[in-house]
């Protein structure tokens, strides 16, 4: 007998699910073709993820589960390998555009003109990304001291 699911559904109260035998067999079934397809979905986002761990012959229940088990790890080691990549293309765009506002700073700060003390600044700067802009603005505000910034 394996326990699948534990949660609690009132105060002191818990419900536990379990199963056994042939049950038992047919949980790992089901869950291992859950698993697959999590697995296909984390595959179109990374080419080149390691396939999950597989049986080729008929195993006992209690080898259905430790497969299972062992396939929980793998998918969450995936995830996170993802998670991470993800993470580091976000830091190379963030740097990518914090070099771009740079020079674009410079450029809009000599081009503004000031006006009764107040320095203006007008650009459309085309197509560029909501996350950008902020980006843009930080370096104006240490371009001159102060910035507000619209888009359209």
């Amino acid at each position: 007998m394996r326990v699948v699911a534990e949660s609690a559904i009132a105060a002191g109260v818990s419900r536990i699910e379990a199963v056994s035998g042939p049950a038992l067999a047919e949980w790992c079934q089901e869950e291992m073709r859950k698993q697959q397809e999590k697995w296909e979905g984390l595959a179109k986002r990374k080419a080149g993820i390691v396939p999950l761990s597989q049986e080729s012959r008929t195993i006992s229940p209690e080898q259905a589960w430790d497969l299972v088990k062992k396939r929980e790890k793998e998918l969450a080691s995936a995830e996170e390998a993802i998670r991470e990549e993800d993470k580091q293309a976000a830091k190379k765009l963030t740097a990518e555009w914090q070099k771009k506002a740079e020079a674009q700073a410079k450029e809009l700060w000599g081009s503004g003109a000031v006006v009764s003390g107040v320095r203006w600044i007008g650009k459309d700067l085309g197509e560029v990304t909501a996350g950008y802009l902020p980006v843009l603005a930080d370096r104006l505000k240490k371009e001159g001291g102060g910035c507000a910034a619209g888009g359209l």
